[in-house]
């Protein structure tokens, strides 16, 4: 509050009193004066420090600016839009009118077929998520195509397509036999790996010279997840002429994405589905035992058998995995203790050790696991504890609706049983989650959408 304003308010307050200490006799025009200019001081000093303080006006809103550029061929024309907005962070919504009673777009560049040649008001509609609007018109102007002119009939990959592999080569249907020296030079495209101008691609023409393969000279290239796929654009533009001389009726715009690769994506084994199966095999008396710290495989001094079982969970794996596109499955397992005796040697079957068998037992495990199953590998020797399980893994991923999307395994010796009253037995991790380096663990490689 300022010195001056402070001098007035004071004023006031002596006028004020001088004239109720004057008038104390009490008479009614006094008390009158007294109700009436007490509040009126009050307000007067309250108007008076509240014109003493300042506040800060919040920013104003920029209304956003529409732009665009446009490329009409033929009968259609293509948008860049190029608006823009001072305020950072605001999302911008796009209103296209394309002037010919068509409905409405939204996208941010769209493109546009009319139905004649004329000329037509474009109106581009920039709105922030303010509310705050800003409009562009432009008159465009198309023409009919001209009589005979070719068009492109189909590209592969098709449009916007997800998961090609990266062997991907690019073909293009003309309408009409096609002059190969423009076509291909009317053929450009800024990304790495079917770039023209750096001799990144070879072509190939069908005998009619309707159809054209751009073949990149190199593999295309996979995004390693969590990365978003690569994306691939090219175009042909209206520099393509027929073989009898005409230009392409328009520019062919089209994209495509390859595979994500997902690399080494751990599995740990569920530890409520591990188990281990110890009992008479061939007397047909057993137990099955439930997942603990540490399983055992191999023969007791009693001649009873043992054997692990191995379940890993599936769903996570993006549903778009095709199971041509796993590339590698690896299952490894660690020994928790040194062995006792010598099963490696001893329950080996020439140079099969401890074997790694696929199966379906579900929730639970019985005496019929124990049996021979699918025998995917039988390396395991107790310094490599790893094997290749991809082709269980891809029968598993098959029929996952009907195994709840869960691959199992069995680790047994080769050899039920050796020498009587003689334990040979080795040991290892369970899927405890307290064993966070050392579960059991299926690493995949494979290939998805995104």
């Amino acid at each position: 509050m300022s010195d001056h304003a402070a001098d007035q308010i004071t004023a006031r307050q002596r006028f004020l009193a001088r004239s109720l200490t004057h008038n104390k006799a009490g008479t009614t025009m006094n008390k009158t004066l007294k109700t009436a200019l007490v509040p009126a001081l009050l307000l007067s000093a309250a108007l008076s420090l509240a014109g003493c303080s300042t506040t800060t006006p919040p920013s104003a809103n920029h209304t956003p600016v529409a732009n665009f550029t446009f490329m009409p061929a033929a009968l259609t024309v293509s948008t860049t839009n190029t608006s823009s907005d001072a305020d950072a962070g605001d999302t911008l919504m796009y209103d296209w009118d394309w002037g010919d009673g068509s409905p409405h777009a939204s996208a941010a560049s769209p493109s546009h077929t009319y139905t004649a040649a004329a000329t037509y008001p474009l109106t581009l509609k920039t709105t922030d998520n303010h509310g705050a609007s800003n409009t562009k018109t432009v008159n465009v102007t198309v023409t009919a195509p001209v009589a005979g002119a070719p068009t492109i009939l189909s590209v592969s990959p098709t449009n916007a397509s997800l998961g090609n592999v990266d062997s991907t080569s690019m073909v293009v249907t003309f309408s009409e036999p096609m002059d190969t020296i423009s076509t291909q030079a009317a053929y450009n495209s800024a990304s790495v790996g079917i770039r023209q101008a750096f001799g990144e691609v070879t072509y190939s023409w069908s005998p009619d010279h309707k159809v054209l393969t751009i073949i990149p000279n190199t593999p295309l290239n996979y995004a390693i997840a969590p990365a978003a796929a690569n994306n691939y654009t090219y175009y042909i533009s209206t520099a393509a002429k027929s073989a009898a001389g005409v230009f392409l009726a328009s520019q062919y715009n089209t994209s495509f994405k390859t595979y994500v690769k997902h690399l080494n994506e751990v599995h740990y084994s569920d530890f409520s589905k591990d188990a281990g199966i110890s009992g008479g095999f061939l007397a047909g008396i057993y137990t099955v035992t439930p997942p603990a710290l540490s399983m055992t495989i191999g023969d007791d001094a009693l001649n009873s058998t043992q054997a692990a079982y191995l379940t890993f969970d599936l769903s996570s794996l993006p549903a778009s995995v095709q199971p041509a596109n796993m590339l590698a499955a690896d299952l490894k397992v660690t020994p928790s203790a040194a062995p006792i005796g010598a099963p490696y040697t001893t329950l080996n079957i020439g140079p099969k050790m401890l074997t790694v068998q696929g199966l379906v037992y579900g929730n639970s495990v019985d005496i019929t696991e124990l049996l021979p199953m699918n025998e995917l590998a039988s390396n395991l020797n107790g310094t490599i504890m790893n094997a290749d399980v991809l082709g269980e893994v891809k029968t598993d991923w098959i029929n996952r609706a009907a195994q709840s999307n869960l691959s199992q395994y069995q680790l047994r010796f080769a050899q039920i049983t050796a020498s009587a009253f003689l334990a040979n037995q080795a040991y290892i991790f369970s899927g405890d989650p307290l064993n966070t380096t050392n579960r059991p663990k299926l690493t995949l490689t494979y290939l998805a959408d995104n």
